[in-house]
């Protein structure tokens, strides 16, 4: 009987170690499986699993070294979702990223070259950069008031002077040798210069002569009833100051003054020439033009052929 009651104590106890071993190592059996699984899920989740699966590790306070490390996977996996999309982008479109720099590379390569062809140019003549200021009506200067129109001024290799491949003009317009000018030059400037009209720039041309000595012949007029003039009316048409001839416009006819007086039979002469210093002074009066060209310290010569006094 006693036999009988130590096995059942030693069944008991051996029972009641069976149950607390069973206890002790049951519960950790099936905790690390959600570790393997949840590391295997993230990955196509992105960054979408990440706030889900920091919760479900939490309830598991036994397995806190494990839980760590679960959780250190997922920072790792938060981590590529920053630079994934860099990744795709880079080995997805790999040719639109060299074409760009290419573009930006071709702007470079061609704007150096731009200026060099925009730079040739300026090395032309200077008859192409008067004839391209020309065209486009651009001012040079002033005289007065009023603004001077490019013009092609061209000196040629035996001393003359071409204006605007027109009007060749003789001379260096000093004292010595003055412009020799003809009325053909001086009358174009109606084309051009016309206040009346809105047209309020002299061509250069014209403002080429101006301060410079002139040589021209043509007809001439004294003021009425003087006996010793020292002024005169160079004109291209005859006018008798009255009722013969053609009365004279600003265009064509020059207002000089003398050096010195014009007597004896010098005042009946009705042709000669003139050499003085050339003046474009514009006399406007209400948009009108009543006089334009004027010449001081003049030497007058009569003639009575038709020679012009030249």
């Amino acid at each position: 009987m006693r036999a009988f009651w130590i096995i059942l104590s030693l069944l008991a106890v051996g029972g009641v170690v069976f149950s607390l071993s069973t206890l002790m190592s049951g519960p950790p059996a099936p905790l690390p499986p959600p570790p393997a699984e949840r590391p295997s899920t993230p990955p196509p989740l992105e960054s979408t699993p990440a706030p889900t699966s920091a919760p479900t590790p939490a309830p598991a306070p036994a397995a806190g070294p494990e839980a760590a490390k679960a959780s250190e996977p997922a920072a790792v996996v938060e981590s590529p979702t920053v630079t994934v999309p860099e990744q795709p982008a880079a080995a997805g479109d790999p040719a639109p990223m060299p074409t760009t720099p290419a573009a930006s590379a071709t702007p470079t390569q061609t704007s150096p070259a731009a200026p060099t062809a925009a730079s040739s140019p300026v090395e032309s003549s200077p008859t192409d950069t008067a004839a391209a200021a020309a065209s486009t009506g651009e001012s040079v200067g002033k005289i007065g008031a009023y603004d001077v129109m490019a013009g092609k001024v061209e000196r040629k290799d035996d001393g003359t002077t071409v204006l605007d491949d027109r009007y060749t003009v003789k001379g260096e317009g000093t004292l010595e040798k003055p412009y020799e000018v003809t009325w053909e030059l001086l009358t174009s400037v109606d084309q051009d210069f016309d206040p009346h009209s809105g047209k309020k720039k002299i061509p250069q041309r014209i403002a080429f002569l101006h301060e410079k000595y002139v040589k021209l012949g043509g007809y001439i007029a004294f003021p009425m009833n003087m006996q010793q003039p020292r002024e005169l009316l160079l004109m291209l048409n005859q006018w008798d100051g009255c009722c013969i001839g053609v009365p004279p416009t600003p265009y064509d006819a020059i207002e000089a003054s003398l050096n010195k007086t014009v007597v004896g039979d010098d005042r009946f002469a009705t042709v000669g020439g003139v050499v003085g210093k050339m003046g474009i002074k514009p006399y406007v009066v209400g948009d009108w033009l009543v006089g334009l060209y004027t010449m001081e310290f003049g030497d007058f010569k009569p003639s009575f052929g038709d020679d012009g006094g030249t």
